[in-house]
């Protein structure tokens, strides 16, 4: 079956168990949650406004790998200007109190995440940022998602965490590179 997506649909994460399909809307700065099979609308919920009042959008979600009601995104402008701002765990449409901070609220810049083998940490990389690039892991519990300002001695970004290895590859311009997140180290490579 197919069912309208919305105003300019983006990015697509599905849900631990395949019950949901998760879908950032860049042309209303909002998420829209499907039921499936049949892709039927579920809820939607708007992405928040940055520190100064404009509009974001989905610029980087994933579903937690273990509850099916659990998104993460980074909230940021896909238009260009600063990177992501600000890093969100929502609970089917209602977003966990505690936020990481973005780039314009003096956070980082964070633009892309992938969650680790549970629920309890999110692997965000800045790409863009002054400081470079990294791997940084972001702690997350009932309360939402927070940065104890470690890590990041890696230079990957974009990656791909393999949670039955624990290991995080590299799609960007160290592509090819194998790293193992928690000790902050490369321990491979491919081709």
């Amino acid at each position: 079956s197919s069912d309208l997506a919305g105003s300019n649909p983006h990015s697509l994460a599905i849900s631990s168990d395949s019950s949901y399909l998760w879908e950032s809307l860049y042309g209303s700065n909002s998420v829209q949650r499907f039921l499936l099979p049949g892709l039927t609308k579920d809820i939607s919920f708007q992405v928040p406004l940055d520190l100064y009042g404009r509009t974001q959008q989905a610029v980087s979600m994933q579903a937690a790998p273990v509850s099916p009601h659990t998104l993460a995104l980074v909230a940021g402008n896909a238009g260009g200007g600063a990177g992501g701002d600000g890093v969100y765990v929502y609970d089917d449409a209602t977003v966990r109190p505690i936020s990481e901070p973005g780039y314009e609220a003096g956070g980082p810049e964070f633009d892309w995440i992938q969650w680790g083998k549970d629920d309890s940490t999110i692997y965000a990389t800045q790409t863009v940022s002054e400081g470079g690039s990294g791997i940084w892991p972001l702690q997350v519990n009932a309360s939402g998602v927070s940065w104890n300002k470690t890590g990041g001695g890696l230079t990957a970004a974009l990656i791909d965490y393999n949670k039955q290895n624990g290991l995080a590859y590299s799609r960007d311009a160290n592509a090819g590179a194998v790293y193992d997140p928690v000790l902050e180290t490369q321990v491979g490579q491919f081709d």
